[in-house]
């Protein structure tokens, strides 16, 4: 028997498990999504543990001789965008998921500053 007071389900309407709330991407008039948190690792902590598979990599034969001389003038100190790539795109070559490239762009804006990083996705013409 169904309680005459009790509320039925809109069968029309989503109702989003807490569970998914943090892989929602927010959109303007929607839902907002899962707070954003900054990492205070640095780019260099976070590469330190990889730096041998990178140098592996950078050095194989089969690496771009551009994309290799590009992440090694990053690791140099001359930070690129497509450098900061190729040095963050290894870590990640093993395992598929992304989750260490996402630690790298987090360490981007600890490391070179919030307004860096625009310049780092969009650089401008030329």
């Amino acid at each position: 028997m169904i309680n005459p007071g009790s509320r039925i389900p809109d069968e029309n309407a989503l109702e989003m498990p807490r569970s998914w709330k943090r892989h929602l991407h927010p959109r303007r008039g929607g839902a907002s999504g899962p707070e954003i948190t900054i990492s205070d690792l640095e780019e260099g902590d976070l590469r330190s543990p990889y730096a041998a598979d990178i140098e592996k990599v950078l050095g194989h034969d089969g690496t771009d001789p551009a994309l290799a001389a590009a992440g090694r003038e990053h690791m140099a100190g001359t930070a690129t965008p497509l450098g900061a790539a190729v040095i963050a795109a290894v870590p990640d070559s093993e395992s598929y998921h992304g989750e260490t490239t996402v630690r790298f762009v987090d360490s981007w804006i600890t490391t070179f500053g919030a307004a860096g990083q625009a310049g780092r996705a969009h650089p401008g013409p030329g």
